[in-house]
């Protein structure tokens, strides 16, 4: 079996292309990173220049796998405005990740905020069968990240996101696991009475 690829999440600040030499500085083979800022709705994509530089960092620092982390705004599971205004902010960072290369797209799905449950997943559905219908190529993944838990959060256990890669059906789908997300929404237990 081969051994996990060890990185971290590094910052872009000044240029993609500090991604390389963040990477290089702490020997990762994996980095995360946010394309532009997670806390705006406006997500431009990079110049060519910056991208190739980016390319040619990426490159010299050896880096096996690039993911990117979407906006923090962005709720799938809501109605109205929000929900179109996430299905657009999700859509541009989905073109980012493609544009650079990045292997994955690494998003929070969202709230239902106390309403039905299965509309929130079926809204969820819809929304991501939108950006994947607007970008249709590139190798990017879009990666549904598990929630930590409370105030209606969706994709808090392996079954729930299981169903949602059920209901979307779609090869450039997947899903991570975050083992703090999972210890907070009580999926791992890393106490001492949970290690056995």
């Amino acid at each position: 079996m081969k051994r996990p690829l060890l990185g971290a999440h590094v910052s872009v600040a000044g240029g993609l292309y500090k991604a390389g030499e963040a990477a290089s500085n702490i020997g990762a083979e994996t980095v995360q990173i946010f394309g532009v800022s997670p806390r705006q709705w406006k997500a431009n994509l990079p110049e060519r220049e910056s991208v190739e530089k980016y390319k040619v960092a990426i490159a010299k620092a050896r880096v096996k796998s690039v993911y990117l982390h979407g906006a923090y705004l962005v709720n799938l599971a809501s109605e109205g405005e929000l929900f179109e205004k996430s299905v657009k902010n999700l859509t541009s960072h989905f073109e980012i990740a493609n544009k650079i290369e990045a292997d994955g797209l690494i998003f929070h799905i969202g709230s239902d905020r106390g309403g039905d449950r299965d509309e929130a997943l079926e809204r969820i559905v819809e929304g991501m069968s939108k950006v994947l219908g607007t970008v249709k190529d590139g190798k990017t993944k879009l990666i549904m990240e598990n929630a930590s838990g409370g105030g209606g959060k969706i994709g808090n256990t392996i079954e729930e996101l299981a169903e949602l890669l059920v209901k979307l059906d779609s090869s450039r789908v997947g899903f991570c696991l975050d083992t703090a997300h999972a210890f907070e929404a009580g999926v791992l237990d890393f106490t001492a009475k949970g290690i056995k």
